[in-house]
């Protein structure tokens, strides 16, 4: 199957507006992980929530953390340490949210608002740990 219209779809749409229930969790699963590899070695809270929702999308938990790992050394090269803060918290990573949380107040990015990057990664990680991830 070429995913190449699918793709154009959810870049045309937003991967938060299109839905693609009415296909079997494997065909999703397909799906989402091949439009996240495209935003993979992109950086940046932008490219990386598309990536960072996509193997969310599906269930591929181990890129989901190797990418927030990779945004967090990203954003530490650049000082963005409330970015680096959210990834943290995505990771579930108490001590390294600690860490960055007190520099917050001085590093370039602390004006930036990213609360629809965690929160809509955090409703997606929410409906994988209460099971409702759709499996057919």
């Amino acid at each position: 199957m070429d995913l190449r219209p699918l793709f154009l779809l959810l870049s045309q749409k937003g991967i938060d507006n299109v839905n693609l229930e009415m296909l079997p969790f494997e065909k999703r699963k397909e799906i989402y992980e091949s439009y996240g590899d495209i935003f993979k070695d992109q950086k940046g809270r932008d490219t990386s929530y598309i990536a960072l929702k996509a193997y969310l999308k599906s269930s591929s938990l181990e890129k989901f953390k190797q990418k927030l790992i990779s945004e967090i050394d990203y954003g530490a090269r650049n000082k963005n340490l409330k970015y680096c803060y959210y990834c943290a918290m995505l990771l579930d990573n108490n001590e390294m949210a600690s860490y960055f949380e007190q520099f917050i107040t001085e590093c370039p990015d602390k004006d930036s608002d990213y609360n629809r990057f965690y929160f809509g990664l955090k409703e997606e990680i929410d409906k994988i740990k209460n099971g409702i991830d759709n499996k057919i």
